[in-house]
């Protein structure tokens, strides 16, 4: 089953997006997105924390997939995700270089 693979990692692309009910996944291997029904938070719970973040209620990415940070906004592979209000200041530190 794909949560088995996906859970490895090695295979998501970005953005893990929520729509509605639903979880919809990108994955290097396929060129349409999955849907899944699966919260988003449920799959947080699986993905290693060191990882992947939650960066706005509708959205969860890879740290590394992350090409650049705006003040409200991350870029990762031609999509523009929102950054939400509440996650903002969770997210500076993983960005900014002391």
């Amino acid at each position: 089953m794909y949560l088995r693979r996906i859970s490895r990692c090695d295979k998501m692309n970005c953005p893990l997006e929520t729509c509605d009910d639903y979880l919809k996944l990108h994955l290097h291997s396929k060129k349409r997105p999955i849907y899944t029904l699966m919260t988003l938070k449920s799959m947080e719970k699986m993905l290693p924390k060191s990882r992947f973040l939650r960066v706005h209620r509708s959205f969860l990415v890879a740290l590394d997939k992350v090409e650049s940070l705006r003040r409200k906004t991350l870029m990762i592979q031609q999509h523009e995700i929102p950054i939400g209000i509440t996650y903002y200041e969770q997210i500076k530190p993983f960005f900014h270089t002391k």
